[in-house]
């Protein structure tokens, strides 16, 4: 369900205390995004100048600037406060602090191949994206990260084999994500079980779309009364919901 700017604020602002809610915003790497992209050094916090310092690849840079611009961008547009304001602290690894994003709201980003995915919640969110145009050989990287039921799975799948790998490698990334940082440490992706996240007696909500050849899935504590899709500095493209 994809909502203007105008309702996206208004929900976030009015109604977040009585429904949960997830604000997804999307931007991808192109000739649009440079002015953004050199704009936003100059914001850049202290340990997000030291991250970005380190980055050699100049896609991963650009990558890296267009996450911190649509952050900055996205956030402002929701709580109605300059992208000047936001006090971001970078963690290798993890996902980017907001010190002083307003109480109540979690933040959860992916990126893949240029394209990012920056999620606003009310409740505790992992966010995950895959480039599933990639041809690989599934049955030998499934197992590093799949269970024996679903490598079984796979393999007894003729037409869609691509999908459902892609599926089940970007909802078990959102399930790490999503998790404490203590319970991640001696987590196997092998033992996180993709059909676990999907039963209704779920520990968790296991949100699942698709955009434009890219996997999307984000892990929530609670589901969603609304879920929005928004787009900086690219043309709207249809999020379709699995």
């Amino acid at each position: 369900m994809t909502k203007p700017a105008a309702a996206t604020k208004q929900k976030t602002q009015q109604t977040a205390a009585a429904q949960e809610i997830l604000h997804l915003w999307f931007a991808k790497i192109s000739a649009a995004t440079r002015d953004a992209e050199n704009a936003v050094p100059s914001l850049l916090s202290a340990s997000e100048q030291e991250r970005l310092s380190s980055i050699g690849s100049q896609f991963r840079r650009r990558e890296y600037l267009l996450s911190r611009a649509t952050i900055r961008h996205a956030l402002s547009d929701c709580f109605q406060r300059q992208p000047q304001d936001w006090v971001i602290v970078d963690k290798p690894g993890e996902t980017p602090i907001i010190s002083n994003l307003p109480a109540g709201f979690h933040v959860g980003l992916g990126h893949s191949k240029g394209l990012i995915c920056f999620a606003i919640s009310t409740c505790p969110v992992g966010i995950d994206l895959e480039a599933a145009y990639r041809e690989k050989n599934y049955t030998a990287l499934a197992e590093a990260f799949m269970n024996e039921a679903e490598r079984a799975c796979l393999a007894d799948i003729e037409s869609g084999r691509a999908d459902y790998f892609y599926r089940v490698w970007s909802a078990k990334e959102a399930y790490y994500k999503w998790l404490p940082p203590a319970q991640q440490s001696d987590l196997l992706f092998s033992q996180i079980c993709y059909s676990d996240m999907l039963a209704e007696d779920s520990r968790g909500y296991l949100y699942e779309g698709s955009i434009g050849g890219y996997v999307v899935a984000a892990m929530m504590t609670a589901q969603p009364d609304c879920i929005s899709s928004n787009y900086f500095l690219m043309d709207d493209v249809e999020l379709l919901h699995k």
